[in-house]
């Protein structure tokens, strides 16, 4: 005997493809908890372009949660953000390239400094980054409506329905390192920071010449592994390509002129299948049913260590 059991989207459960029950409670987590992302945000070969006033590589930047830590060629356009240190000095005579790295919000820039290329001989900046965010706690609201014929409620169990939703525990707190950088919770609220949902990387790309990486960016997400292992994309003329916990930029050919491109990496899901137990109606468990095999996915590493032994 072999049955196919499936939660589908809207929560409902099919058996053999057949629709069996409406949708169903399946909430397993009430509290998210404080989530990180960290890693290393870079740009590299910055000489690999005929240098005319301006990088390669005009601007990469992690998001998440409402906070931005931002890597960006001034050399052309000055210092445009805001925030209590100084304006970019003159660079030495050696230096041809000025770069900008900073931590933002929506609103405002919250700390930022300068770098100065070549003045160390590197054509490359690699900076480390964390963004910690306190999470959210599942709130029920119930309601009800009065049956026909009557303006009071409720009387009967099926007057009343609940929603659910995910809201900020609070007080929300949050600190964020970038290279020698730091921002923590300030004393008075921002209503741009929010509970970490995903993140994204995104690269403006204003020249540069094939066979060169450019920008690249690893994550990590709190205790979860992540992986981009088989995982590329190409939007000319940037090429993207997953390794590990790393994905890098490279060209597939020359250009001059602005390219940009955004990849959003999504909230790794929560599995549990603490309870997955078919019994029969005397609550015994029915040996002849079991899981016999899962179906595996690059979409969600996890799923490549899942095992059915012991049966």
């Amino acid at each position: 005997m072999q049955a196919t059991v499936a939660v589908t989207a809207d929560g409902s459960v099919t058996i053999n493809g057949e629709r069996v029950q409406g949708p169903v409670a399946v909430k397993t987590e009430v509290l998210d908890d404080i989530a990180t992302i960290s890693g290393t945000l870079g740009v590299y070969n910055q000489d690999q372009y005929p240098i005319l006033m301006s990088a390669p590589t005009k601007q990469t930047y992690v998001y998440c949660g409402g906070c931005y830590v931002v890597i960006e060629d001034i050399s052309t356009s000055g210092w445009l953000g805001d925030g209590d240190q100084p304006d970019p000095l003159d660079p030495e005579d050696s230096a041809s390239l000025t770069f900008a790295y900073y931590i933002k919000d929506d609103i405002a820039t919250k700390a930022h400094s300068f770098l100065y290329l070549p003045n160390d001989g590197s054509w490359d900046i690699e900076l480390d980054y964390s963004i910690m965010i306190s999470g959210q706690r599942l709130w029920r609201t119930r309601t009800h409506s009065p049956g026909q014929g009557r303006d009071a409620s409720p009387v009967f169990a099926k007057e009343t329905a609940v929603a659910d939703e995910w809201k900020a525990k609070s007080p929300l707190t949050w600190d964020v390192s970038f290279g020698d950088l730091v921002w923590s919770t300030d004393p008075y609220p921002t209503i741009t920071v929010i509970p970490i949902k995903n993140a994204m990387w995104h690269v403006i790309q204003h020249k540069g010449k094939t066979g060169y990486t450019y920008a690249d960016v690893s994550v990590n997400w709190s205790s979860v592994e992540v992986s981009f292992d088989g995982m590329g994309k190409t939007v000319s003329p940037l090429r993207f390509t997953g390794s590990g916990n790393t994905i890098t930029m490279d060209l597939v050919t020359d250009f001059g002129g602005d390219a940009e491109h955004t990849i959003t990496i999504a909230r790794p899901h929560i599995f549990n299948f603490a309870n997955f137990n078919p019994v029969n109606r005397s609550d015994e468990l029915l040996d002849e049913l079991k899981v016999s095999s899962f179906t595996a996915t690059n979409h969600y590493p996890e799923t490549l260590d899942w095992s059915t032994d012991p049966a």
